[in-house]
């Protein structure tokens, strides 16, 4: 996001969340451990999100757009919450709802990092290209 916009808009969020910019190792995992939710508030028609599966991998829930595959990997009320592509006001409830119940947030967070472990490992994923390749050699 351009910095000037961004700043901007940091402008209009409530006092509990924050725009921190682009961030890296230890201070990425700073932010993550200290986050209620991670946010994903895309307009694109994203395919798999690598931050919604980081943050899945840090066990917390994720309030995304409900648009392409994000629909999938949140699932809503299950790893997080859904809320329609820039609707402002249901993304504001999102996050209020996040901040109001945490013991539920906390649990989303945890059926989050279990699925991620369960189906995005290295492993499975080494296990489904191996399946691929079978099936690609079986029908050669």
């Amino acid at each position: 996001m351009d910095e000037p916009l961004a700043s901007e808009l940091a402008g209009l969020l409530p006092a509990n969340a924050s725009y921190v910019g682009l961030k890296h190792g230890k201070d990425l995992i700073e932010l993550f451990n200290g986050a209620s939710a991670v946010v994903s508030p895309s307009l694109c028609f994203e395919n798999q999100p690598f931050s919604i599966l980081e943050a899945f991998s840090f066990g917390k829930p994720v309030i995304a757009s409900s648009l392409g595959g994000m629909v999938e990997l949140v699932e809503d009320r299950e790893r997080g919450l859904l809320f329609p592509a820039g609707d402002a006001a249901a993304l504001a409830a999102a996050m209020e709802w996040v901040t109001l119940h945490p013991a539920e947030a906390e649990a989303m967070g945890e059926s989050a990092h279990q699925y991620v472990t369960r189906e995005h490992s290295p492993g499975m994923h080494y296990e489904r290209m191996l399946q691929v390749y079978r099936e690609v050699l079986a029908s050669g």
